[in-house]
């Protein structure tokens, strides 16, 4: 007989569909800063967080800062959706309250890189999952200036 405080402790099925978000969101982020580093940017930081929210790669380019948000969405088949669709005018007010609260923690820091412009970019990464010859297709996009 189990007390309920057993049953609670119990894996659970959202516990592993949660998981699995996070490990998709993991693989976005890490697409995105490789695609990024192999554009010729250099990323600062990766998931930094402040009281204002969450910015996913700070990055460098020449004498411009960015801030970019990584939206990974997972496909069954083909989709009319896009992983841009779920940055809304809240997440964009997040992200410049962020930015500007990481702008004034490092302004010394960034001081001396002599930076002439700020900018939020967004990258989405949409994962196609269809019974083929080749089960995976991934579509990366990157929008500069997004926000």
């Amino acid at each position: 007989m189990l007390r309920s405080w057993q049953v609670w402790r119990r894996p659970k099925l959202w516990k592993k569909i949660f998981n699995l978000r996070r490990v998709i969101g993991n693989f976005g982020e890490w697409a995105a800063a490789l695609y990024l580093r192999c554009h010729g940017h250099e990323i600062w930081a990766r998931n930094w967080r402040c009281r204002a929210g969450e910015v996913d790669i700070i990055a460098f380019k020449e004498s411009a800062l960015l801030f970019v948000e990584v939206k990974t969405r997972v496909f069954f088949g083909t989709s009319v959706f896009s992983p841009f669709d779920a940055i809304g005018k809240r997440k964009t007010e997040h992200m410049h309250a962020t930015a500007a609260q990481f702008l004034h923690e490092y302004r010394r820091d960034l001081q001396l890189r002599h930076l002439r412009r700020v900018r939020i970019d967004a990258v989405g990464i949409s994962v196609f999952i269809a019974p083929s010859i080749f089960p995976l297709k991934i579509k990366l996009q990157h929008i500069e200036e997004a926000a």
